[in-house]
C-alpha cells in the first residue's frame, strides 16, 4: 500500500503484480514477461521507475509480505 498511496481503492483486497527490482530501476506491472505473453498480445500494464528508492520499496514491501505470509 506505501508503494501506492492514495492511489488504490479501499475496497481492493490485494493487487496482483509482477515485480523486477535492482539497484538501477524496477518494473512492476501486471504483464507476464514470457514470449508467449507479447506474442498473444495481452493489454498489460506496467510501470518503470529508475529511482532507487522505490526500488528499495518494492523490495522491503515485498519482503514483508512474504514473512507476514510464512508466519
Amino acid at each position: 500500500p506505501e508503494l501506492f498511496t492514495r492511489q488504490l481503492s479501499r475496497q481492493d483486497h490485494y493487487i496482483h503484480a509482477k515485480l523486477l527490482a535492482t539497484d538501477k530501476g524496477t518494473v512492476i506491472g501486471s504483464h507476464n514477461y514470457v514470449k508467449a505473453g507479447v506474442t498473444f498480445g495481452t493489454a498489460e500494464i506496467a510501470l518503470y521507475n529508475r529511482d532507487s528508492t522505490f526500488a528499495d520499496t518494492a523490495i522491503q514491501t515485498v519482503e514483508r509480505q512474504l514473512k507476514k505470509n510464512a508466519d
